[in-house]
């Protein structure tokens, strides 16, 4: 059951504190991951409304 409130919707609260040490490690390097992937996408998104605002081609 993810939060709501929690963006990369690994897992909640709950079975968090319940997941041994090493499985901890392994859900926050997942978590990381698609916190990096999100920024990208972000960044790949100003990146491409930047060049379209700066072109010199009529849509």
């Amino acid at each position: 059951m993810p939060l709501s409130s929690n963006n990369v919707n690994i897992c909640s609260y709950d079975t968090v504190k319940k997941l041994p040490y090493d499985e901890l490690i392994e859900v926050n390097q997942i978590a990381d991951l698609k916190l990096e992937k999100e920024l990208h996408k972000g960044f790949f998104l100003v990146y491409e409304l930047y060049d379209l605002i700066n072109s010199d081609e009529k849509i």
